[in-house]
């Protein structure tokens, strides 16, 4: 975690209670990307087949009770887990800064009401959303091509943190 990070949660976390849950999400968040950042040195994402991660699963389920799972396996763990929990964290804190907390507002109307001036479809938020409504709802999954993108991992992050800098601290 950077001082910046840090200190954003620090402020966040002494702010009251809606920010106190929210710099823990966003702090699960950096952990996740964390995680995934180091193991991509020890396991670098390589183009698999259906196969492998059939294979890397099934291998796994036979060995779960005596061995942490292989690297690209928890790899692709914390990438999703980072992806997730960062796109629900953006959708928690366009919610407080809005005080709108109707679950039949969606992202995209929160979004455009926070950044009034910005359109959501090309944002990083849009770009996170759709890389997580993916992972929710094709059932083969993220194409090889744009599985795992960390650009806009950091990316969202950054503004996240930028946001909540500016509109709650």
């Amino acid at each position: 975690m950077t001082n910046y990070q840090k200190s954003i949660l620090t402020q966040l976390a002494a702010s009251g209670a809606e920010q106190l849950h929210l710099s823990r999400f966003i702090a699960g968040v950096i952990y996740a990307l964390e995680e995934y950042e180091r193991l991509t040195i020890i396991s670098p994402k390589r183009l698999q087949t259906d196969q492998f991660f059939s294979e890397e699963l099934q291998n796994l389920l036979n060995s779960i009770e005596s061995t942490l799972p292989p690297p690209n396996w928890l790899r692709g763990f914390f990438y999703n887990a980072a992806i997730m929990r960062l796109d629900a964290v953006w959708e928690r804190t366009l919610r407080i800064i809005l005080i709108d907390d109707r679950f039949e507002v969606d992202g995209s109307d929160l979004y455009e009401r926070v950044f009034v001036n910005q359109k959501y479809y090309g944002s990083i938020f849009h770009h996170m959303r759709t890389e997580v409504n993916h992972l929710k709802h094709r059932f083969g999954g993220l194409p090889n091509a744009v599985r795992e993108n960390p650009t806009v991992l950091r990316d969202g992050l950054t503004e996240l943190l930028s946001l909540v800098k500016q509109r709650l601290i």
